[in-house]
C-alpha cells in the first residue's frame, strides 16, 4: 500500500505523513475549532462516478498550493453537503465519512469542562434522574434568557438579531443549509434492518422525524416551511440537493452553518453502528435555542412569517414535545441495553450519548465561543514531538514535492512546510492524527505501538530518528489518553477498506444491519429487471389496474416469510434526506410508511408525545410477520437476517429476490417510480393476507387497517403524478414486475 517507498523512509517527513497517509481521514484543521469534516477531502474517497459531478465545483479536484484557507474549507463543506444528499451517485465517500464521524466522537471531550453542571459531561454515571434534572436545568436556563432578553426589549432595547429587514432577509438564506436539512440526523433511522429489541426505541426517534417532515403533511414539513418563508420574503434559492445550491454567489458563506448541516448528514448514515449517539445527538438538538425564540419574536417586526420559529418553539416542548420523546428514547434505549448487557454495557453506551449530545452542541457553538476553552498550549511532550518534526521538516521536506499522495488536497510537501508546523492549529491537527493512527500508535503503550517497533533496529526506518527522539516518541505515547474512548463502536482496522470500499461494505453485509448498494445476489440494477420482465406487459396495459388476487396457500409461508419482511424496505429510504421531502408525492409516501409502521392516523394536531401512550393499539407489519412467524410455532426472529433465512434453503427464489430489494431500495431517487410501483405490488400481497390462514383474528384486523390506510396513500400518489409523466411509468412498469414476481413465486 502506501508504504512502498521504502528507500526514502528514512526522511522524517515520508515517516510521519506516511503514517498520515493511513489514516488521512484524521487529518484536520482542528477537530472542534475550524474544520471538523477537512479530513474527509481525501481525494482516494472522493472520486467522481457519475455525469451529475461535472456540474460540481472543481475545488475537489486539484490540491492548492498554499496553505488552506477558509474559502476552500467553505468549499469542502459545500461539496460534502451535496453529495450526501446524493449517495446513489457518490456511495464511494461512505467508508471516509465512517471513519470521519467515528474520529470526530472520539474526540468529543477535548475541551469539555466535565465539572460544570451547564456539561452533560458532569453526569459521569447514567441516572434517569439525573438526566432528567439535566434537561430541566437546560430549559430554564433558555428561558431566562429569553425572559432577560423581554425585558431589554420593553426598556427600548433594538433587535438582536437583526437591525433592518435586509439583515433579516441574509440571515435566513445564510442559514438555509441547516435549515434545508431539519430532521436529517434522524433520516436513518428505523429501518427494517434495525435488530428488532431496539425497534421500540428507534420508532420513538422515528415519531420526532415524521413530525420533522409533517407526519405526512406537506404544510407542516420543516423544510417546506422554511422554503415558505424565503418565498414569502421573495427569496429564491436552488435546490437544496442541487449543484446549484452551492455555488458562491447565493450569500450563503457561513462555514460555521454548512459544518453543522453536514454533521447533521453525517451521523444519520450509520444509525446501527451509531445508535446512542444519535439518540444523544437527538436530545441536544431539540432543545429549544434562544436563537428560536428572538427569530419567532424578531422577524413579524419586519414583515417577515415567523411561522417556522413558531412551530419549533410549541413542538420542542419539554412536555409532551420532541424534548420530551428523545429523553424517553435515550431511557428506554439505555434500560434495554442494561437488561439485555449489564451494567457495564449501560455505561459504555452511556459515554456515547454524551459524545452525540456533545457533537450536536459543538456544531451549533458559534466559533468565537466554541475555541474560547480549546486553545491551551501544548504538554511538554507535544511540544517536543512538533520541534523534532519542525526540524527534520526544514531539511527534508522538499525532497518529496514529486510524490502524487495527498492529505486533505494538499501535497506531503505542503503539509511538511514550516508554515504549516509552526501553525498551533496544524500542530493540533497532526498530533491528533497520529495519535489516533492505531495500531502505529497504541495511546498510554510505546511498546505495542508499530511506530516504535519501526523505528528500532531492524524496523524499517531505523536511523531516521536519533536515540533520545525515539526516547520522545515513547513519552509522548505513553502520556496519551488511555482512557475508553467516548465512541467507538467498532475496533476494526479500518485501513483495510481504504482502498475498496466494495470491501468494506460486504464486511460490514455479514451481519444484515448494512444492507449494500450492491450484493452478490443482485445481478442486474432494478430497472434492469423491469425492462426485462414487465416492459411487455406495460406496452398491453400503459393504465394502472389491479391485478387478480394472489394465491398464497399455507404451505406457501416459506415463500411469504422473507417477502414480508423485505418488502418493508421498498419505500423506508425515500425520505431519508429532508429537502427531497419537501412536496406533495413524497408527503403520501410518508402517510404509507407510517401505516406500515404501525403509527396512528394522521390527524389535524400533532401526535407527540401519545403516539408513545398508544403504542399496542396500531400494529406494525414488521409486528405482524413476527406474530405470523411464532403462530406456526417457529422461533421470533431478531433481526432481518433470522426473517430471511438460509439463501441455499428450499425457498431460495424468494430469499434472493428479498435481498434485491434491500439493494434497489438504496438507491430511493433513481428508482423512486419503479420501487412504488413494487411496492404496491406487494400490498396485493397483504390484501390476501388479510383473508389467509396466517393470523388470528386481532392481528387480521390490524392488517386490514394498515392495508385501508396504504390503498388511500398509494391512490394519492398515482393522483401527484402527471398522466404522461415518467414517474408515472416507471409505477406502472414497477407494478407490473412487481406482480409477475409474486406470481411466479407463490404459483410456480
Amino acid at each position: 500500500m502506501l508504504w512502498a517507498a521504502q528507500s526514502i523512509l528514512v526522511c522524517s517527513g515520508i515517516l510521519i505523513c506516511s503514517l498520515l497517509v493511513r489514516h488521512a481521514w484524521v487529518w484536520v484543521r482542528s477537530i472542534w475549532k475550524r474544520s471538523a469534516f477537512s479530513n474527509i477531502s481525501a481525494r482516494a474517497h472522493l472520486s467522481e462516478h457519475s455525469n451529475q459531478d461535472k456540474a460540481a465545483p472543481s475545488s475537489l479536484d486539484s490540491a492548492p498550493t498554499s496553505s488552506y484557507s477558509d474559502h476552500q474549507e467553505l468549499d469542502l463543506y459545500r461539496t460534502l453537503y451535496w453529495k450526501l444528499q446524493n449517495l446513489e451517485h457518490h456511495q464511494d465517500i461512505l467508508p471516509t465519512a465512517y471513519q470521519t464521524l467515528n474520529t470526530l466522537l472520539d474526540d468529543v471531550p477535548r475541551g469539555e469542562n466535565t465539572d460544570h453542571s451547564n456539561s452533560i459531561l458532569s453526569i459521569d454515571r447514567y441516572d434517569h434522574a439525573a438526566l432528567q434534572r439535566f434537561v430541566d436545568i437546560q430549559h430554564d436556563m433558555v428561558f431566562d434568557q429569553y425572559d432577560q432578553y423581554l425585558q431589554r426589549r420593553m426598556s427600548g432595547g433594538n433587535p438582536e438579531l437583526f437591525r433592518t429587514r435586509g439583515e433579516a432577509e441574509q440571515w435566513l438564506i445564510r442559514n438555509a443549509p441547516v435549515k434545508y436539512v431539519d430532521g436529517a440526523w434522524l433520516g436513518n433511522i428505523h429501518r427494517v434492518t434495525t435488530p428488532f429489541a431496539l425497534r421500540p426505541v428507534t420508532k420513538i426517534a422515528y415519531q420526532v422525524l415524521s413530525e420533522e417532515l409533517g407526519d405526512g403533511d406537506l404544510a407542516k414539513n420543516h423544510v417546506y416551511l422554511y422554503q415558505e418563508v424565503l418565498r414569502s420574503t421573495g427569496i429564491t434559492l436552488p435546490a437544496g440537493d442541487s449543484p446549484g445550491f452551492i455555488q458562491n454567489d447565493l450569500g450563503m458563506d457561513d462555514t460555521r452553518v454548512w459544518k453543522a448541516a453536514v454533521g447533521q448528514l453525517l451521523i444519520s448514515l450509520f444509525p446501527h453502528d451509531f445508535l446512542p449517539e444519535i439518540l444523544g445527538f437527538n436530545l441536544h438538538f431539540e432543545l429549544l435555542t434562544l436563537d428560536t425564540l428572538k427569530a419567532a419574536k424578531e422577524l413579524p417586526s419586519f414583515g417577515i412569517s415567523a411561522q417556522y420559529f413558531l412551530i419549533h418553539i410549541s413542538v420542542d416542548n419539554a412536555d409532551s414535545g420532541h424534548t420530551a420523546m428523545a429523553l424517553h428514547a435515550v431511557h428506554q434505549y439505555l434500560d434495554v441495553l442494561k437488561e439485555a448487557e449489564g451494567p457495564q454495557a449501560l455505561q459504555a453506551a452511556w459515554k456515547r450519548v454524551q459524545a452525540g449530545y456533545v457533537l450536536s452542541k459543538r456544531l451549533g457553538e458559534r466559533d468565537d465561543l466554541a475555541n474560547s476553552d480549546r486553545d491551551s498550549s501544548l504538554t511538554h511532550e507535544e511540544a517536543t514531538i512538533i520541534q523534532i518534526l519542525r526540524d527534520k521538516a526544514a531539511v527534508s521536506h522538499r525532497l518529496h514535492c514529486t510524490s502524487r499522495v495527498k492529505i486533505g488536497g494538499l501535497a506531503l510537501a505542503d503539509w511538511l512546510s514550516p508554515r504549516y508546523l509552526d501553525d498551533r492549529r496544524q500542530q493540533r491537527a497532526i498530533l491528533s492524527g497520529l495519535g489516533n493512527a492505531s495500531p502505529w500508535i497504541v495511546k498510554g503503550n510505546a511498546g505495542k505501538s508499530r511506530l516504535i517497533n519501526e523505528l528500532l533496529w531492524k524496523g524499517k526506518m531505523f536511523g531516521a530518528f536519533t536515540v533520545s527522539e525515539v526516547m520522545a516518541f515513547r513519552s509522548w505515547i505513553e502520556s496519551l489518553e488511555t482512557a475508553e474512548p467516548f465512541s467507538k463502536p467498532l475496533q476494526e482496522d479500518m485501513t483495510l477498506f481504504e482502498t475498496d470500499p466494495s470491501r468494506f461494505w460486504q464486511a460490514k453485509r455479514a451481519g444484515m444491519t448494512w444492507p449494500c448498494f450492491t450484493s452478490p445476489e443482485t445481478t442486474e440494477s432494478l430497472r434492469e429487471a423491469c425492462n426485462n420482465r414487465a416492459q411487455r406487459a406495460l406496452t398491453e396495459s400503459p393504465d394502472f389496474h389491479a391485478s387478480r388476487p394472489l394465491q398464497i396457500a399455507e404451505r406457501s409461508f416459506g415463500v411469504l416469510r422473507p417477502l414480508w419482511f423485505a418488502h418493508l424496505c421498498l419505500l423506508e429510504n425515500t425520505i431519508r434526506i429532508p429537502y427531497q421531502t419537501a412536496n406533495p408525492l413524497m408527503s403520501c409516501i410518508l402517510r404509507i410508511l407510517r401505516a406500515e409502521l404501525g403509527f396512528s392516523a394522521e390527524a389535524d394536531g400533532v401526535n407527540g408525545a401519545d403516539e408513545l401512550k398508544e403504542e399496542g393499539m396500531y400494529r406494525s407489519l414488521l409486528d405482524l410477520g413476527r406474530g405470523m412467524v411464532q403462530r406456526r410455532g417457529l422461533a421470533d426472529p431478531s433481526c432481518l437476517k433470522d426473517a430471511f433465512g438460509e439463501l441455499d434453503g428450499s425457498c431460495a427464489l424468494a430469499v434472493k429476490f428479498s435481498y434485491s430489494m434491500l439493494s434497489w431500495s438504496l438507491r430511493p431517487m433513481e428508482n423512486l417510480g419503479l420501487l412504488l410501483g413494487l411496492s404496491r405490488a406487494f400490498l396485493d400481497m397483504e390484501k390476501q393476507v388479510t383473508v389467509g390462514p396466517f393470523l388470528d383474528s386481532t392481528d387480521r384486523e390490524a392488517l386490514h387497517r394498515v392495508v385501508e390506510r396504504k390503498d388511500r396513500g398509494f391512490q394519492e400518489c398515482l393522483e401527484n403524478m402527471d398522466e404522461d409523466s415518467a414517474i408515472r411509468r416507471d409505477y406502472l412498469l414497477g407494478y407490473l414486475f412487481g406482480q409477475e414476481q409474486l406470481q411466479s413465486l407463490f404459483e410456480p
